[in-house]
């Protein structure tokens, strides 16, 4: 780590008077303990190395807090707050492996092996690999970290793991959606100065997002990154795609939806499956989404036929489901939504469909190593517990393979756990091996 990278995390007078004019005292003393704790650890040799990337996290950090960014106010303090929070954590969680504090950690005793460390940059390699595709664009600076969210999530600068369901393979599988939204954060302005985007965000008025702001924002946001993870995690394999983020979304659940889903929590899910359908649909037809949509009647039916594919992966992966015998009628309030956003998803697909056009020779390349029998073998191998001690070009492709295998394949919890850790130790003995050949090359 260079000098000059650890001398810039000091702060001074200056700096701190430029904080506290930004932020709240609370979120700016947040901000300024965070950066003493990454460069106290950053002076010490031993535990340097460990905290490599927060170190550059937290010099991100440094800058944006005096900066308004892109945020209104509230958001801006409320991301401040979280990335200073989750950096103070990360790093007791880094040097100390599973720290004794709970009230750092928020994570249980009890993680199962491999080791923490293995998991978090396991995941770390995963989302590197695959935002490596755009090797010409860079992207915010973050970090894995386990926590006790409910599924995996970028927040501030950070992606957090789940620490209960680390043996889940469809956990590593929606790393692929975190990446891009990494991937948005560092875009998202090429989008939303769109004219018409603008409008729907500050007065749209759809069924879901009814005058909010932030949460139109985010709609936008969830459609753009889905409709790049479709491409180049699922290669536009629609029904590996619709199979995962259901089964997904099912077991992201409580409990007590798996027993009786809520119609209309699931709208807002429904609408950006949907979207990334139309999406597919427009790529095959070379059409506009808008024109699709302009069908009514055929809209009415394309939504028809996909509720009932969601609802028969339900009842394929959770065997108790019942649906409330309403379910149907969110197909109306879905239409009126999908119809509402015509014109942004004709705007989202053509900024997709010209990335995609951008990348087409990387996504040629995936789909051969989707189909390579070396893998697909190395795939059935990992579920039988086996682990490689080889380099994997894409790795978020061998996760979605692994999950795909598991779930086809009715394998009970005792093999899943095994077929989880062997995926673990087999993207982390890729991860060492890259590194040892960039090293090398240097």
């Amino acid at each position: 780590m260079p000098a000059t990278v650890i001398a810039d995390l000091i702060i001074d007078k200056n700096y701190c008077d430029l904080l506290r004019n930004k932020l709240s005292n609370r979120t700016a003393k947040m901000v300024i303990e965070s950066i003493y704790t990454i460069t106290n650890l950053a002076f010490n040799p031993t535990s340097q190395q460990l905290i490599s990337r927060l170190i550059a996290v937290a010099n991100q950090l440094k800058s944006i807090a005096v900066d308004t960014y892109a945020f209104r106010q509230s958001s801006f303090e409320l991301f401040c707050l979280d990335a200073a929070e989750s950096l103070i954590r990360a790093a007791k969680q880094r040097t100390a492996n599973i720290p004794p504090l709970r009230e750092y950690s928020r994570i249980p005793f009890d993680l199962p092996a491999p080791n923490v460390r293995i998991y978090y940059e396991a995941c770390e390699y995963i989302i590197d690999s695959l935002l490596g595709i755009f090797n010409d664009q860079h992207f915010f600076n973050y970090y894995v970290t386990i926590d006790t969210v409910d599924g995996p999530k970028f927040i501030g600068l950070a992606v957090k793991m789940p620490a209960h369901r680390l043996l889940d393979p469809s956990v590593y599988t929606a790393l692929s959606h975190e990446a891009f939204h990494i991937y948005f954060a560092k875009n998202k302005s090429d989008l939303l100065i769109e004219p018409k985007i603008q409008n729907f965000v500050y007065s749209g008025n759809i069924t879901t997002h009814p005058n909010e702001e932030l949460s139109r924002t985010k709609l936008i946001e969830e459609i753009t990154v889905e409709s790049l993870d479709f491409c180049f995690s699922y290669l536009t394999i629609f029904d590996h795609y619709i199979e995962d983020e259901w089964t997904f979304f099912g077991q992201h659940f409580s409990d007590a939806i798996k027993i009786n889903i809520d119609p209309d929590r699931l709208i807002r899910y429904f609408l950006r499956t949907f979207s990334v359908f139309l999406l597919s649909e427009s790529v095959k037809q070379n059409e506009r989404p808008s024109l699709i949509i302009s069908i009514r009647p055929e809209l009415r039916r394309l939504l028809e036929k996909h509720v009932d594919k969601a609802k028969a992966i339900w009842e394929k992966t959770f065997k108790n489901t019942r649906h409330d015998p309403y379910l149907y009628n969110i197909i109306h309030k879905l239409q009126s939504d999908i119809e509402g956003l015509s014109d942004e998803l004709d705007i989202i697909c053509a900024s997709v469909t010209k990335i995609v056009k951008m990348y087409a020779n990387k996504i040629r390349d995936m789909k051969t190593f989707l189909n390579e029998t070396d893998n697909i073998d190395m795939v059935k191998a990992i579920c039988k517990g086996n682990v490689f001690n080889k380099k994997i070009e894409y790795p978020h492709l061998i996760v979605h393979m692994l999950t795909r295998e598991v779930r086809n394949n009715g394998f009970g919890p005792n093999s899943t756990d095994r077929a989880t850790q062997a995926l673990i130790l087999t993207i982390w003995n890729s991860m060492n091996l890259s590194n040892n050949i960039q090293q090398t090359e240097q």
